[in-house]
């Protein structure tokens, strides 16, 4: 289901952000394996949570930051169009809050004490 720009032409920044994070924590997928014995096992994915899980101990660790991708497919087309309208400065504010908020999800005291704040780089992928 598409949405429009008009149906967020009422949503303040910050409320941008949070359906940005709410998209991006939705994205999820699932693999189910029948086991020997006649039972099976669901093995959860979490897109995006999983892919903060992977990177956040990395951050510090590296002497550059690992960027964080976001894939422009998951991002609805009304939404793209309503950060877009934001400009180049407001969109980059409100992608970075909602990266920040995926890793801070994952261990909000090691977010904190380790000063991951400004080392959250993200880019959009675009699969061809």
């Amino acid at each position: 289901m598409t949405q429009s720009s008009s149906h967020y032409c009422d949503y303040t920044v910050a409320a941008l952000e949070d359906e940005l994070v709410r998209v991006l924590c939705s994205k999820n997928s699932a693999d189910i394996v029948e086991l020997e014995d006649g039972g099976i096992q669901i093995y959860l994915h979490r897109m995006y949570i999983d892919q903060a899980e992977g990177l956040i101990y990395r951050i510090n660790a590296c002497e550059r930051p690992p960027e964080f991708v976001i894939w422009e497919k998951d991002i609805p087309e009304g939404l793209a169009m309503a950060l877009e309208e934001l400009g180049k400065v407001g969109m980059k504010r409100v992608i970075t809050g909602a990266v920040r908020r995926l890793y801070e999800s994952v261990d909000p005291e090691y977010f904190h004490t380790n000063g991951l704040y400004c080392k959250t780089p993200w880019r959009i992928g675009r699969q061809e």
